[in-house]
């Protein structure tokens, strides 16, 4: 099943009727919700589940069970009962700005060096990419080559979209993929990056690739099997890292300023004493 928030990644409410509410056995306080359809985000493909609110109340997990995904939240809902879902829309835009980066990332790496994309992960700070390189390590400069590139595309503002498709259908060989969970049932998705990139991938995007605003490359470390973990982040998050950079070295150099002009303040109070022992021993 496509759900919802795959199919528009920019709805932020939504009302949908309750399918069956399960208090969890292990959990007592935790009810476990399936709904008609959602925009919630169930985790998986690398990417975290949304966070929001269904009928006023904190979503605290979204899985997907085959074909369906699963709320979690304290309270009963009754099965029928139509509920208010209300996306935590920050979250949402850091994990499509990462999602959508990348593919843009990994489709570059392709295409520039041959390189296939193993698995990535969307962390809470800084994201990564397992690259396959064959052995051969990424130099700077290719890390550079790599970063203009993915920044060029970037403000090329291309569309960014998904279509469905039926097992089976010939269109599917066009895409890249890592393949599909066992549990997959129903239609298959291929999210486009314009002239750059189609991919078989259950996750939110961006509508335009201008959307990402920048992606910084941060650095590598070996990972399991001589791949290369390319770190990176996109669009809000490089806005981070940069106020983060600002203010270490602003303090870091405020610091130093400080240490300095004590220093000089000692040095001028010392002069000043010494001054005045000279003109009272010369009397």
């Amino acid at each position: 099943m496509v759900f919802l928030c795959q199919r528009n990644c920019s709805l932020k409410e939504y009302k949908s009727k309750v399918v069956s509410c399960k208090r969890n056995e292990t959990r007592p306080t935790e009810y476990h919700v399936r709904m008609e359809d959602t925009i919630f985000f169930p985790t998986g493909g690398g990417q975290h589940c949304d966070k929001g609110t269904l009928g006023g109340v904190e979503v605290v997990d979204v899985y997907r069970d085959g074909d369906e995904a699963v709320h979690v939240v304290n309270k009963e809902f009754q099965v029928g009962e139509l509920l208010d879902m209300k996306i935590d829309w920050a979250h949402r835009l850091d994990q499509t700005q990462q999602h959508t980066g990348q593919h843009l990332l990994s489709a570059v790496i392709d295409k520039m060096f041959g390189y296939d994309t193993e698995s990535w992960n969307c962390g809470s700070d800084v994201c990564d990419v397992e690259l396959a390189t064959k052995d051969k390590d990424l130099t700077e400069a290719d890390i550079a080559a790599i970063e203009q590139e993915c920044n060029n595309k970037i403000r090329q503002g291309v569309k960014v979209w998904a279509s469905e498709y039926q097992p089976g259908d010939p269109a599917l060989k066009t895409a890249h993929t890592r393949g599909l969970p066992k549990d997959h049932k129903g239609s298959i998705r291929i999210v486009h990056i314009d002239g750059i990139d189609n991919n078989m991938c259950c996750g939110t995007h961006v509508d335009n690739i201008s959307q990402l605003q920048s992606i910084k490359l941060l650095k590598t470390t070996r990972a399991q099997k001589k791949n290369y973990l390319l770190h990176f982040v996109v669009g809000n998050r490089v806005l981070k890292k940069l106020k983060e950079t600002y203010d270490r070295e602003f303090g870091r150099n405020s610091r130093s300023n400080l240490l300095k002009s004590s220093k000089r303040a000692r040095d001028s109070q010392t002069l000043e004493f010494d001054s005045r022992v000279e003109s009272f021993s010369s009397q």
